[in-house]
């Protein structure tokens, strides 16, 4: 298990293997984390990037969200977008997304105020929040709007039914758009909802772990572009014709980010 206590401060990114994560304290970098239970108290100045089994996120968050796991479990403030694919995705009441919400799940729950659009895939979608802008939905069994659910923006949505009580109930401020989708046999259509969902939620962890992996690489890879883009196209050019390139190591850059591997 790792743990970052209260009060402590990391000036840096963090990166960890570990069955269980529990950070109190503060992260001036970004996250990135792969392990069964992740949970995250306190405040983190850049990305948090996970996959677990269950992962909470009840602190502040000062960029983007990208996360999968069975249950995803959001109780606090973020400042970028949240990219999130799970079995069961909750942004809760207390929640503040100041970005936009891309949601892919078996149920997605939002109950708190999101500032940007949303566009969520799933099986089941219930709203009892405030969506600001627009919110494009698609979903395999229902969808249900809750006591306070409210849409500032445009609605499109997708489904084998339209439902009437939508614009009955002023739950859109905005213009409502349905789309349907054509059944091909309710199993069918379910089974082939519920197989895309978990097909990108697969190839969503195989790039996180990728990055997490590969993230030294990654960085070197943008430093030589940033700082050397024109050997950078001509060592490409040259590639691209046929002529040999030198093996010779061209620069060496020193990763500063914090990884720790633990169980």
């Amino acid at each position: 298990m790792v743990v970052i206590s209260e009060g402590d401060t990391l000036t840096d990114d963090f990166i960890t293997l570990s069955e269980n994560l529990r950070m109190n304290g503060n992260i001036r970098g970004d996250i990135i984390s792969a392990g069964r239970s992740l949970s995250i108290h306190g405040n983190v100045a850049g990305d948090f990037i996970g996959a677990g089994e269950t992962i909470l996120i009840d602190g502040m968050i000062g960029d983007d969200i990208i996360t999968a796991a069975k249950k995803v479990t959001i109780n606090g403030i973020i400042i970028g977008d949240v990219i999130v694919a799970g079995r069961e995705i909750e942004i809760e009441k207390n929640s503040e997304i100041r970005g936009s919400v891309y949601a892919v799940g078996g149920k997605v729950i939002i109950e708190g105020n999101v500032k940007g659009s949303v566009k969520c895939y799933a099986g089941d979608i219930i709203i009892s929040g405030i969506i600001e802008k627009d919110a494009e939905l698609t979903y395999g069994s229902s969808l249900n709007f809750l006591t306070g659910a409210r849409i500032l923006g445009d609605l499109k949505y997708k489904a084998e039914e339209e439902i009437e009580s939508i614009s009955e109930k002023n739950y859109v401020r905005g213009n409502i758009e349905f789309e349907k989708i054509e059944k091909e046999g309710g199993y069918l259509t379910r089974f082939k909802i519920s197989y895309e969902i978990w097909s990108f939620i697969a190839l969503f962890i195989i790039g996180l772990i990728m990055i997490l992996i590969l993230k030294k690489h990654i960085y070197e890879t943008v430093f030589i572009i940033q700082h050397r883009g024109g050997l950078s196209l001509g060592v490409g050019l040259m590639g691209i014709i046929g002529i040999p390139r030198s093996e010779e190591h061209t620069s060496e850059l020193q990763s500063h980010s914090f990884i720790s591997y633990a169980v």
